[in-house]
């Protein structure tokens, strides 16, 4: 090659590094976690994460970034120095970080398994959770649906159209269900669609943009659920592994596998709407309550009520979010049935989302109002 030839080469070389990157090799998806310990997704043949790995990719970050920024989200609702955009961010909500209703770590000892009772013995010993209104975000990415049950109203919520980097308004529905131009009806099986319901409506906030919403679900795929969290027998464990890593050629082996590993983590959170006992105000003051629509009745124990109030109720109360705490929780007992099955009206400040019979159980209710009676006797 002549010297001519050979500089007009490397010319050509140096302008492709230059402009177009085309000599750096894209970054690698993430590793999905430990390789004896695999992911469930990867296991049922899934590639949500492998997704929003080549999506962040192509936008120029890296994993690890979007990862840090969306823990950052999720904590303080705002991102100190953000990829695009004002620093810092602007705040997803005045109100409302994601923390301030959902934990981060498991947090039911069976995981198909939603029982409030049994979660508050599981998270006593576990400090930073607490007994909260949302489902934890802990295997959130391995769910199937959103907003389900008595949450299925949400359906009819919207969401943008497409989410991108440029901002979106809130799209209703209008009086007749209509969603706003660029945004349209969430899909329940959707995560990004459960998200963005979350942030716009939930958390009285807005959209996210395409790389706050990426951020999040970088964040979120840290904390799937993986094959060692199952509890799986030895023999199982055995045989799962056998058969998808790698996977089998056997189309019948495969699916009995992935269903032995469906059967053992939370693919739908439960939405249960908890009722209201009967209430009735007695001529002296004092309020006599009986029982729910299906006869049963509870009697409150305050020694448990206190545990309750202190690992759920101070999460929000006696705190900014709502200076309201104490025996003043009590002072209209059908009030209180109420908002604990309810919530309070959303308005432009803070309020009160209710707690369903998987996240709050009945006799947990009852135990909570007898330590707040207990509360208001000894403040007279």
């Amino acid at each position: 090659m002549t010297v001519p030839a050979r500089r007009a080469l490397l010319a050509f070389l140096a302008a492709c590094v230059l402009l177009l990157g085309c000599a750096r090799p894209p970054e690698a998806p993430p590793a999905a976690g430990p390789p004896d310990d695999p992911g469930v997704d990867e296991l049922m043949g899934g590639r949500g994460r492998q997704t929003v790995a080549e999506r962040i990719g192509r936008a120029g970050g890296t994993w690890d970034q979007y990862v840090a920024w969306g823990r950052e989200l999720f904590t303080t609702g705002s991102v100190a120095r953000p990829p695009v955009g004002p620093r810092p961010s602007p705040p997803v909500s005045r109100w409302y970080t994601c923390d301030r209703c959902h934990n981060v770590a498991r947090e039911d000892p069976v995981l198909t398994v939603q029982d409030p009772e049994a979660r508050l013995r599981y998270i006593a010993g576990r400090p930073g959770m607490a007994l909260l209104q949302g489902t934890t975000f802990w295997g959130a990415v391995n769910r199937e649906t959103f907003y389900n049950g008595y949450y299925a109203q949400y359906h009819d919520l919207c969401v943008p159209e497409t989410t991108t980097d440029q901002p979106v308004a809130n799209g209703g529905p209008d009086d007749a269900g209509r969603c706003r131009p660029g945004t349209r009806r969430m899909v329940a099986t959707s995560f990004e669609d459960a998200i963005q319901v979350c942030s716009g409506y939930c958390s009285l906030g807005r959209y996210l943009v395409r790389w706050e919403l990426d951020a999040l679900l970088a964040y979120f795929w840290t904390l799937e659920v993986r094959l060692s969290d199952l509890g799986l027998a030895p023999h199982d464990e055995a045989l799962v592994r056998r058969t998808l890593r790698p996977l089998s050629r056997s189309r019948r082996h495969v699916e009995e596998a992935r269903a032995l590993l469906a059967g053992r983590y939370l693919r739908r959170a439960g939405d249960t709407f908890r009722g209201v006992p009967a209430v009735r105000r007695r001529p002296d003051g004092t309020w006599e309550v009986g029982a729910y629509a299906d006869g049963r009745r509870f009697t409150g124990d305050p020694a448990r009520g206190q545990v309750i109030y202190e690992r759920s109720c101070l999460h929000c109360h006696d705190t900014a979010v709502s200076p309201v705490a104490g025996g003043d929780l009590a002072g209209d007992v059908g009030q209180f049935f109420q908002i604990l099955a309810k919530g309070t009206t959303q308005s432009d400040t803070w309020y009160m989302p209710e707690f369903t019979l998987e996240r709050l159980s009945r006799q947990q209710s009852a135990d909570v109002l007898a330590y707040l009676r207990r509360l208001r006797q000894q403040n007279r």
